[in-house]
């Protein structure tokens, strides 16, 4: 089960950034963590732990897992639910947001100025803060909506 982090920190811009804030909590760089963090700042996408590993040859998958848990506690990475597969990570894009789609799994992120507007809709209108990132907004995507169209009308 996640648990909440606490009141948002500053997003880590780089590797240094990333590792200092790894031992201003406590955490040891190992060499399979830097590997990880490498990957993570690296990708333009978000990754599964398996697709992590499979770029991390002669890391245990437990290790991966472990260093994962140990950077989001530190705000270094997100994680995201998509859909039913299983939860993606990234280095975190402040102020973006996820939308997947149900059918093809499609995964796009909502840039600040989307993300904004939104957020501060809904803070004026409910008082409530968002926190980007953690669940993706479901829909479906052009290419698949045709289906949906048909299947529902049924």
């Amino acid at each position: 089960m996640t648990v909440p982090a606490g009141p948002p920190r500053d997003h880590p811009r780089t590797i240094d950034d990333a590792i200092s804030r790894l031992r201003e909590d406590g955490g040891r760089l190992t060499a399979a963590k830097r590997a990880l963090l490498d990957v993570l700042h690296r990708s333009q996408n978000a990754l599964t732990a398996d697709q992590m590993h499979e770029q991390l040859v002669g890391f245990d998958p437990a290790t991966i897992y472990r260093a994962l848990t140990q950077f989001e506690a530190a705000g270094i990475v997100t994680h995201s639910h998509h859909g039913h597969g299983p939860a993606l990570y990234r280095w975190p894009h402040a102020d973006s947001l996820p939308v997947v789609c149900e059918a093809c799994g499609r995964v796009v992120d909502l840039g600040p100025r989307v993300f904004k507007s939104m957020a501060r809709r809904v803070h004026n209108e409910h008082s409530m803060v968002l926190i980007p990132g953690h669940f993706a907004i479901s829909g479906w995507c052009e290419g698949c909506l045709p289906n949906y169209a048909s299947a529902s009308a049924s």
